[in-house]
């Protein structure tokens, strides 16, 4: 679980611009929306081309709770009219998924927690006053304590070096936090994310639900996030490993300042997810991209072939114009497969060259 990890600006890049595509299943990588024909919204209406009735297809980000539809009337409405309502994977698999995954990690966590207590300095006594409060404020802003050490609040009592080594769901921690304030729901309310909402949603409508792609296709494209606990097991093996690749970061003073780095690094890239939430709160698609195209500029690093932008978007359009054909459809999937980049059109300019007439729609 521990890896031997040199955590320099590079490392904090990866992460910020891995997380940054996990949230819009995207891959978005040099480029973006720059040949976009159709004007930017998160929403579009697909008709004409032999279509008796048309269908809309809506770009979300997977960090968005899903009150930001739910609240919409115009959104609610076009659901409660369609015949079918379209995601990438069936949400009810992936919730059973991660529901379990989720019990797993937990339980792994109170078994390694034992072996992480620090001996005798905690991390207030072996890191300067103020670099100890920075951590401790941004850990509460983001809300991570109880993601780092469920059952306790004395998060300075455990081994920093697993804390830094966390920094991908540290980061995804961080993007859920600025979902729910931007969309403001309140930090205790357990709230579905727009995705999964839409498989609820289609039950209680009784819509047909249906999917683009399989949950375990998706996950064979994410493996850098999506961690199988249930297949890990705590034994002496793995104690000894872990508490090898701790030491490999140094002593527990430089382990504790590595925290810090994080931690701040982490933080200031948050502007560019200030950034994207602005621009998907005023429903500008394109921008949202745009936004993400420079975080991808700034990491030097063009990831979007990762995650097979293209070959996805592909594979959909083999199968959504049947779908468009055989009845209306409500098809809710990551933003960033709406929008042109340098990797290949966005599916709404592909729906566009293939004939159908596609309006923005605002909801």
């Amino acid at each position: 679980m521990i890896k031997k990890i040199l955590w320099g600006s590079g490392m904090i890049r990866a992460v910020i611009i891995l997380m940054l595509e996990i949230i819009g299943i995207s891959g978005v990588s040099a480029q973006t929306a720059k040949n976009d024909t159709i004007p930017s919204a998160l929403m579009y209406r697909i008709s004409g081309n032999g279509l008796t009735t048309p269908s809309y297809i809506f770009g979300s980000m997977h960090i968005i709770p899903h009150e930001f539809v739910n609240r919409s009337q115009k959104f609610m409405d076009i659901a409660h009219n369609v015949q079918r309502i379209v995601t990438e994977i069936d949400h009810r698999q992936s919730k059973l998924f991660n529901d379990s995954n989720i019990a797993s990690a937990k339980a792994l966590a109170e078994q390694m927690l034992p072996h992480l207590v620090l001996p005798a300095d905690s991390q207030m006594q072996v890191i300067a006053p103020e670099k100890f409060h920075t951590v401790d404020s941004l850990l509460h802003r983001y809300r991570l304590v109880k993601t780092l050490v469920p059952n306790d609040t004395c998060w300075w009592r455990y081994e920093p070096g697993v804390f830094t080594a966390a920094a991908t769901q540290i980061t995804m921690g961080m993007y859920i936090t600025l979902g729910q304030e931007y969309v403001r729901v309140k930090p205790e309310q357990t709230s579905a994310m727009i995705d999964e909402y839409m498989s609820i949603l289609a039950d209680s409508l009784q819509k047909e639900y249906a999917q683009l792609e399989s949950l375990e296709y998706q996950k064979s494209l994410l493996p850098q996030l999506i961690i199988d606990y249930r297949k890990m097991k705590i034994d002496s093996t793995f104690i000894n490993n872990l508490c090898r690749g701790i030491a490999s970061m140094g002593d527990i003073h430089n382990r504790a300042n590595m925290l810090y780095e994080v931690m701040t690094s982490l933080d200031n890239a948050m502007v560019y997810g200030h950034q994207m939430m602005d621009a998907y709160m005023k429903q500008d698609g394109q921008r949202t991209a745009q936004v993400l195209m420079v975080a991808n500029q700034q990491a030097g690093q063009q990831t979007g072939e990762q995650i097979a932008l293209r070959e996805r978007n592909d594979r959909w359009m083999k199968v959504i114009p049947s779908m468009l054909k055989e009845k209306s459809n409500l098809f809710v999937v990551g933003l960033f497969h709406l929008t042109s980049t340098d990797n290949g059109p966005g599916i709404v300019e592909m729906l566009k060259k293939a004939g159908y007439t596609i309006e923005p729609v605002r909801i």
